[in-house]
């Protein structure tokens, strides 16, 4: 089991949350655990995390602790930054030996149990990242003289980025006549419901 977005440091790899080789017939029990598994932790405010189950199927034995520097014991004495892992490095090296058979995938965003791995097991401070929302796209609006037709209201919600001259400048004159127009009156709806014989009218 991998994580492809939690490196802390290097976007281009991933972090190995479980992984048995050599196992037997199928029983998982009685496979070599590379690393045990370690609770999945993504960081707040990076949005969701994948987490993929990758199965490979070997043709022979696989010596994988010179590898993977021969970690093993329980996940707390397993420091982080060995547990750098690139599914795609590991592959072509026994690729001769390997052939993917499985694949399975989940994501996964920050919630406080990712704050208890970072100070209960990993014992280092939790990174916390604020999310960067750009602001919405807002089209600018259309010429300030414009033809016939030119939504009025929405001139006026970009009073801001009106020239400077617009106050005084005569080519405006109309545009400042439908805007003051515009605001000085009251929009009906179209449809009014009749509440007494439960309908609507036009």
């Amino acid at each position: 089991m991998t994580a492809l977005d939690s490196h802390l440091t290097d976007n281009n790899k991933e972090i190995c949350h479980w992984f048995i080789a050599n196992i037997p017939s199928g029983n998982l029990s009685e496979g070599d655990e590379i690393l045990p598994y370690f609770p999945v932790f993504p960081i707040a405010g990076t949005g969701l995390h994948r987490y993929v189950f990758l199965l490979l199927e070997q043709e022979e034995r696989l010596d994988v602790t010179d590898y993977l520097g021969g970690l093993s014991g329980s996940s707390e004495s397993c420091p982080l930054r060995s547990r750098t892992f690139h599914t795609s490095t590991f592959y072509k090296k026994f690729e001769d030996s390997l052939t993917p058979v499985g694949l399975s995938f989940f994501q996964s965003r920050w919630d406080k149990s990712v704050s208890r791995v970072f100070s209960d097991v990993l014992r280092i401070h939790e990174p916390i990242y604020d999310y960067d929302c750009p602001d919405r796209y807002v089209k600018g609006p259309p010429s300030v003289n414009p033809k016939e037709g030119v939504p009025v209201r929405y001139l006026d919600l970009h009073r801001h980025r009106w020239p400077k001259d617009f106050y005084h400048n005569p080519k405006y004159e109309r545009v400042r006549s439908e805007l003051k127009r515009a605001q000085g009156t009251k929009v009906l709806p179209k449809f009014i419901p009749d509440f007494n014989r439960n309908e609507w009218n036009i």
